[in-house]
């Protein structure tokens, strides 16, 4: 949550600007699950290939 702050404080929007913020928040939200879901699924295809590279072995 620091992180976000800081960002948002050297941004330049004004502190009255806070539909921004919920937005610049959200999009933040997004960011992350799409890194942890991008994650799971690299780890979930190099499983299923080691699976498949052993069933022909």
């Amino acid at each position: 949550m620091f992180l976000l702050q800081s960002v948002w404080l050297h941004s330049g929007f004004k502190s009255g600007d806070y539909w921004l913020q919920i937005v610049f928040g959200i999009m933040a939200c997004f960011a992350f699950c799409g890194a942890v879901v991008s994650v799971m699924l690299v780890k979930r295809i190099s499983q299923r290939k080691k699976e498949m590279l052993a069933a022909e072995a």
